[in-house]
């Protein structure tokens, strides 16, 4: 017998080996227990293959979020794991939204908080194997702060406004600037952004610009010529936070003008901490005029304030310093 044809044989023994060890490991794997009856060992087998597919089924209810009252939220399963041996009308998804109103079905649904606080959100996964959940805190809130930051602001000042801001109540919706190239360009940005975010803008009770070199002016005034609705801003203060408001307040001035805010403020930036705190009190202008120094209040009283002081403009001069040392504009006669 040739070596040829022993290696002949050799490989195919090998070859048989093989086959009749993956039959009988099949077989094994496919057998059932001698106490089951045929339903029983139906439902054992696909239970043996599910399992070796290791496909985990994980409800994912989204991460904890800030809301405000009044608005409809949107809460989405589609962050879940779903094993891809079930059908899909055999999944259901319900959501508890802890605040007593009834359960809801849906792999996406829509809800409204009334009050506000803190709420627990459980999302129920059922199949007809099993049932997860997952939870999520979400704060429901009733104002809204809208801030335009530059990138390169400090970054431990920025994130205590921030931290305070969601203390005080606010939910915070943040558009932070590269200042990094030529000015016009940079405001256009800007500019876009803000028509892309104008429902936020709209919701927001309060708006603060602080970026190195006021991008946020120039920018805003530019915004108004693309507004449809003029009135957006009619119910808001705005506040402008930089280091050099003498310098800036002419710029300001015509935002105010145009517009038609219900408080533009600047205020040096270590303010801005008092300005959220204000807001929060429905008492803005009181606190940040408590601190004596470090802001100027604009309106129709600054109009005429920029310039000399002359035999023309001498009474809104004083008008405007009395303002913004913290008389009231009802009580100038």
């Amino acid at each position: 017998m040739s070596s040829r044809f022993k290696k002949l044989i050799f490989c195919s023994l090998i070859i048989a080996s093989c086959l009749l060890f993956n039959i009988f490991s099949i077989n094994a794997q496919s057998a059932c227990p001698a106490d089951l009856n045929e339903e029983e060992c139906q439902n054992y087998k696909q239970g043996a293959v599910a399992a070796g597919r290791i496909e985990p089924l994980i409800a994912s209810a989204g991460g904890d979020r800030t809301v405000l009252i009044g608005k409809e939220i949107l809460f989405s399963a589609h962050d879940s794991r779903i094993p891809s041996y079930f059908d899909k009308e055999e999944i259901e998804y319900w959501w508890n939204f802890g605040d007593m109103s009834a359960l809801e079905r849906g792999e996406e649904v829509k809800h409204i908080y009334d009050q506000t606080g803190n709420y627990q959100v459980k999302l129920e996964i059922r199949t007809p194997e099993e049932s997860v959940e997952d939870r999520a805190l979400l704060k429901a809130v009733d104002r809204a702060l809208f801030l335009i930051v530059g990138e390169d602001q400090n970054v431990f000042s920025r994130t205590n406004v921030l931290n305070q801001a969601e203390r005080m109540g606010f939910l915070v919706h943040i558009v932070a600037i590269k200042e990094e190239g030529h000015n016009f360009v940079i405001e256009d940005q800007l500019v876009n952004t803000l028509l892309e975010r104008i429902e936020d803008i709209r919701e927001s009770n309060l708006i603060i610009g602080w970026t190195k070199n006021s991008i946020e002016v120039n920018g805003l005034l530019r915004l108004e010529h693309r507004l449809e609705d003029k009135s957006v801003f009619a119910d808001k203060s705005l506040v402008i936070a930089s280091d050099s408001l003498g310098l800036i307040s002419r710029r300001v001035q015509p935002i105010y003008d145009t517009l038609l805010p219900k408080n533009v403020l600047l205020v040096q930036p270590e303010l801005v901490e008092k300005v959220i705190e204000g807001e929060s009190k429905n008492q803005l202008i009181k606190e940040v005029q408590s601190e004596g120094s470090g802001f100027i209040l604009l309106g129709v009283h600054s109009r005429r304030n920029f310039g000399k002081v002359t035999f023309y403009n001498f009474l809104s001069h004083f008008i405007n310093s009395l303002i913004n040392r913290g008389v009231s504009i009802n009580t100038i006669l």
